[in-house]
């Protein structure tokens, strides 16, 4: 079966079983689109993968999903220089200082969110996804009201739950992204007619790329999404918590902050948001025994990388412990990309999306939680990307 249809049926099953009809190989032959592909996993594979000599991302995702998740003409189809050029702007725009703002005003306005829900029944995704996208546009300088925000949060939260493969999410998904692209091409176009061409702001410094507004409007919400799409991780770190009453204890422990910080390496692990990654190959090259020619197809399997029993103990299991002694390997650790963020393709936003798990973390730990359901099912494996079942039932009372 070609690997995209295996990946529609399956979801995150599906390269694990493809690996388990080739002896449970590291590297196996497959097709993807059509096209010949090779299937890597473990830190070796990742290092083949983000070989930028070896390997291209242009043309490397469907249209149809590239299209969707990230924007016509964005950073992530591009290869060399240009790639390179906005790299790092992100990069800077996302600087330690930066990151920092950003979370002490998600922390604010999730302080604040849980105050007035305490007691109450809550979605506790969509509360997230709301303080998130609040807190980012906020951050960023976008000129907006505060029912403005919360729209264009879960229309960028709908992006993201679109690209999974189901119709409906899928379709709800264009429509958001159709919507969004026209408002950040008119925000990019009105930023620059301002003159205000000095100022700091994320806003400011996106809108001065020599680009056309709607492909610097793309590349606004390829820095506003990504940090709405914190709200799966997060979600998930809590139902962590809500599984484990000692973890619990100890985010709020003395220790408080180490614990945080690897939980939110660990639910990374174990919950990727996709299963898979692919590339394009640029030159004829040979890996593990196997060939690969000019335009093949390069799949990283990232749920097999971060699950690889050649790195990890008990690969299956939720252990935050696992990072207590080191930070994640470069290329043993996939969630959000490989190698170096500053000359590779791994995301200039990770840094962020760990400080603003830790964050909820911390702010969600001052409340006893209570589930509605306290079987804690997770959406079934076929479901791209998944999050947790009972946080629409959630209750949080105050220590």
């Amino acid at each position: 079966m070609d690997l995209s249809l295996a990946l529609l049926r399956r979801g995150y099953h599906a390269l694990a079983e493809e690996r388990g009809r080739h002896d449970d190989a590291d590297t196996f032959a497959a097709r993807l689109l059509g096209r010949h592909a090779l299937v890597l996993r473990g830190a070796d594979g990742a290092r083949v993968f983000y070989d930028t000599e070896r390997v291209s991302r242009v043309g490397s995702v469907p249209p149809p999903l590239a299209g969707l998740i990230f924007g016509s003409g964005a950073m992530h189809g591009l290869d060399g220089r240009e790639h390179d050029v906005r790299k790092h702007l992100f990069l800077d725009v996302l600087d330690d200082e930066a990151v920092e703002r950003l979370v002490a005003v998600v922390a604010e306005r999730l302080r604040d969110r849980l105050v007035e829900s305490a007691g109450r029944e809550v979605d506790l995704f969509a509360l997230l996804v709301e303080v998130y996208g609040d807190s980012v546009l906020r951050w960023a300088g976008v000129p907006s009201h505060e029912r403005q925000r919360s729209s264009l949060a879960r229309q960028m939260a709908a992006i993201v739950d679109g690209f999974g493969g189901s119709p409906r999410a899928y379709a709800r998904g264009w429509a958001a992204r159709a919507h969004l692209d026209r408002w950040a091409g008119r925000l990019v176009a009105a930023q620059r007619r301002s003159g205000r061409t000095g100022d700091a702001t994320p806003l400011a410094r996106i809108a001065s790329l020599p680009v056309p507004a709607r492909t610097a409007g793309v590349e606004l919400l390829n820095l506003l999404r990504p940090t709405v799409a914190v709200a799966w991780p997060a979600t998930w770190a809590v139902v962590e918590l809500l599984r484990d009453a000692d973890l619990a204890a100890q985010v709020r422990g003395s220790a408080g902050e180490l614990v945080r910080r690897r939980v939110a390496h660990e639910v990374r692990r174990v919950r990727p948001f996709v299963p898979a990654l692919a590339g394009r190959a640029r030159i004829a090259f040979t890996h593990d025994g196997l060939s690969v020619r000019p335009g093949d197809r390069l799949v990283l399997d990232v749920v097999g990388t971060d699950t690889d029993p050649a790195h990890w103990s008990a690969p299956d299991r939720f252990d935050p412990q696992r990072f207590t002694d080191a930070e994640p390997d470069a290329y043993a650790f996939v969630p959000q990309g490989g190698g170096c963020p500053r000359n590779g393709h791994r995301c200039p936003g990770e840094p962020l999306t760990v400080r603003i798990v830790e964050a909820t973390l911390e702010e969600v730990g001052r409340y006893d939680l209570v589930s509605g359901d306290p079987e804690l099912p997770d959406q079934p494996m076929t479901r791209m990307p998944r999050r947790p079942g009972p946080t629409g039932r959630l209750v949080l009372t105050a220590r």
